[in-house]
């Protein structure tokens, strides 16, 4: 499970029913964005992960991870976040490249998982559209049924059809 929902991540709450010391205060996504792109080595992913197969109840040997938002916390969480500018990341600091490596290091650090689950941005964003386009095999979409979510979401299932990724509403 990775919290990419950096503007208001909230996986953490819900892991936090999972385990009351789910520690929410370790780095994430951010910081191993912010790290990738202001050029300093790749960062490792499992080493910001929380292994929370113990936690698990009726385990059939699975394993279940969880990376975080990041540290938010930490004062500089804000700061970080405002100089993620993907459309500079795409142009000037290869993003794509940086968006499949992190890909094949999910891969490789969590030893192939069946299952990533990637909470993202609602409505449309940049970061949104990071995880749908780069990071998602099958996307899945999940809207609350007031008039504001069913047009909105109608709106943003349309086009996420019309890229032929599979998507689950």
């Amino acid at each position: 499970i990775i919290d990419f929902d950096l503007e208001a991540p909230g996986v953490g709450a819900y892991l936090k029913k999972l385990n009351p010391a789910y520690d929410q205060k370790r780095e994430g996504i951010l910081e191993y964005l912010y790290d990738a792109v202001s050029g300093q080595k790749i960062p490792s992913l499992i080493d910001r992960a929380i292994n929370l197969t113990a936690d698990l109840k009726g385990s059939n040997g699975g394993k279940l991870w969880s990376i975080s938002a990041g540290n938010t916390s930490d004062r500089l969480y804000s700061k970080r976040l405002e100089s993620l500018k993907w459309g500079e990341i795409f142009e000037k600091k290869f993003g794509e490249l940086l968006l499949k490596n992190l890909k094949n290091q999910i891969a490789s650090e969590f030893e192939n998982p069946d299952y990533v689950f990637i909470d993202s941005r609602t409505g449309i964003t940049e970061t949104g559209g990071v995880c749908t386009r780069y990071l998602a095999d099958i996307l899945v979409v999940l809207t609350s049924l007031n008039e504001q979510n069913i047009s909105g979401t109608s709106r943003i299932y349309k086009e996420l059809a019309a890229e032929v990724k599979e998507t689950i509403l």
